[in-house]
């Protein structure tokens, strides 16, 4: 409950940041919206579904066990937006609004539509199992296949993604610097300077965000698998996914 307040509290500040500044009003800023958004409703979902399923101990709190699964449903794209920030993030000070959102759009409807059709299966689902505080897939094929495959490989091979473009950044930008430290003084080479020197700034927090994205893939897919315990695997799979979300803001 206290993570979920927090992450509330921290994805609010982060809308909140991003709307009122205006150095955020280009692609990257765009995308930080996004994700603080995907995240506060994710931490909603825990909050007000979550936290009472597990201090009533009840095994659902309605009758029809997708409905609270289909909001979570709208917001698994913040992963998608993770990696549209190190493709959006470029060092050339240039940014376009108009592809970002249709890079947004490619992204988000894929991953919603199809997540939102197997679970609207009486065989495919994610239940909360309340008695052992963990998400758990329905235990049939289609439930095997979606964990499998819709799931850990598709978070998987976003990772290697953002981990290809955040590398390809970094080679960029140090190149940009290295231009730049060879050029004389004047005002357009200060200009490059205090822009570049914003753009580590975003490169730096995308990093931070990417770092919690692997944190929270390594943990819940491979780390909680190695526990039978019913904390460790609560800390190493729910927790670690809730606080992602919560930290991210």
């Amino acid at each position: 409950m206290y993570a979920s307040i927090f992450g509330l509290l921290a994805n609010s500040a982060a809308i909140l940041c991003v709307y009122r500044n205006p150095v955020l009003r280009n692609g990257f800023g765009l995308l930080c919206f996004s994700h603080s958004m995907a995240n506060l409703g994710v931490m909603l979902v825990f909050l007000l579904w979550v936290t009472p399923m597990t201090i009533l101990y009840r095994k659902n709190l309605w009758p029809n066990k997708h409905f609270v699964l289909e909001c979570l449903c709208l917001f698994t794209p913040s992963d998608f937006f993770q990696s549209l920030s190190g493709l959006d993030f470029t060092p050339s000070g240039k940014r376009s609004i108009r592809y970002q959102k249709y890079a947004m759009c490619i992204s988000l409807n894929p991953k919603v539509a199809r997540e939102g059709f197997v679970f609207a299966g009486s065989e495919c689902y994610i239940h909360y199992d309340a008695t052992k505080w963990v998400f758990k897939f329905a235990d049939t094929l289609c439930g095997s296949i979606i964990s499998t495959y819709t799931d850990n490989y598709t978070s998987t091979t976003i990772m290697v993604v953002i981990c290809m473009l955040d590398c390809n950044t970094l080679i960029k930008l140090r190149k940009s610097n290295n231009t730049l430290g060879t050029q004389k003084g004047n005002v357009s080479n200060y200009i490059q300077k205090k822009r570049r020197q914003n753009e580590i700034r975003f490169f730096t927090q995308t990093l931070y965000q990417n770092g919690l994205f692997l944190y929270e893939l390594v943990s819940f897919y491979y780390v909680s698998a190695l526990f039978t315990n019913k904390w460790a695997v609560f800390i190493t799979a729910t927790l670690s996914w809730e606080m992602c979300h919560a930290f991210d803001g």
